[in-house]
């Protein structure tokens, strides 16, 4: 419980997230990392890749810049088809050019961001990933259906950053 009027006010900020749920149609969320001195030019390559591709689509940010951790929220009417590929693509795509970077800041990979692990570590950490995962669980009961796999695109994705 908060203490003071103050704290009070902060947290109603952070938990007032369901006002950009019911403002759209559709909302994705996304919680990415890098140094924070990267984060206007960050914010302004995918907004431009936004209106370029989706142009219905409306980002907030927030969350705790401080320690290199950025929270978007991307509505949408859901004119667009494909509008959640595209809508991760213009988040993630951008993150090769601000390393370190991470498409994970704090809420881990599971399903969601599996199959876009590729884009923040390199063959030989998701390599290293799936050998602990098989150590610690060999008969592969934990998650099964979440998959650690590098992509074709990991020689591009190197260069591009």
């Amino acid at each position: 419980m908060p203490d003071s009027p103050q704290e009070s006010r902060l947290w109603s900020i952070r938990d007032g997230s369901d006002v950009i749920e019911r403002a759209h149609k559709h909302v994705h969320s996304f919680d990415v990392s890098m140094r924070p001195h990267k984060y206007a030019a960050y914010i302004a390559d995918v907004e431009a890749r936004l209106k370029a591709r989706i142009s219905d689509a409306v980002a907030y940010y927030f969350g705790h810049l401080a320690d290199g951790n950025i929270h978007f929220m991307i509505g949408h009417d859901g004119s667009s088809s494909d509008a959640t590929r595209v809508i991760e693509e213009c988040v993630y795509d951008p993150l090769a050019y601000y390393e370190p970077s991470s498409i994970s800041a704090e809420h881990g990979i599971g399903r969601e961001k599996a199959a876009h692990l590729w884009r923040s570590r390199s063959t030989a950490e998701i390599a290293a990933m799936n050998r602990i995962r098989v150590a610690l669980d060999p008969a592969g009961i934990l998650n099964p259906h979440i998959s650690y796999e590098p992509k074709s695109l990991d020689a591009q994705h190197a260069s591009a950053r």
